[in-house]
């Protein structure tokens, strides 16, 4: 995916039909709902995870289940409406803010790197 510079000088992706803003002329990207809601309940998951003795590294991990986590996603979802449904320049803020806190991750290391991806175990992981 390649890159362009916006008047503000943040990088986005080309692509931005999945980034658009819902305020009518306005062109800072923000994070779909469904990306916020599903990142939200994976780390509620995680978290519940690690309160119960299994830390992330932990092999005892549980596989993430969408049927068990269903409402704490819809919950996410129904916060991020309810905002929406107030003001829709305060949700545009709130998703813009978090588009370019994630797009914009500086750092000297590499991607993927060993400090980064510690945690993996790709010899555990399934190839088919």
């Amino acid at each position: 995916m390649t890159e362009r510079q916006v008047k503000d000088g943040t990088d986005v992706p080309d692509s931005l039909e999945d980034f658009v803003s819902v305020l009518d002329g306005n062109d800072k990207p923000e994070l779909p709902v469904a990306m916020v809601c599903l990142i939200a309940t994976l780390i509620y998951s995680i978290l519940k995870d690690w309160s119960s003795g299994n830390p992330p590294s932990s092999t005892q991990v549980k596989s993430f289940n969408s049927s068990f986590y269903i409402s704490v996603y819809k919950a996410h979802q129904a916060t991020l409406t309810r905002i929406f449904d107030g003001s829709q320049k305060k949700y545009h803020v709130l998703m813009a803010r978090l588009y370019k806190a994630v797009s914009a991750v500086e750092s000297s290391e590499p991607a993927g790197s060993l400090d980064t991806c510690d945690y993996l175990d790709l010899d555990a992981m399934g190839e088919d």
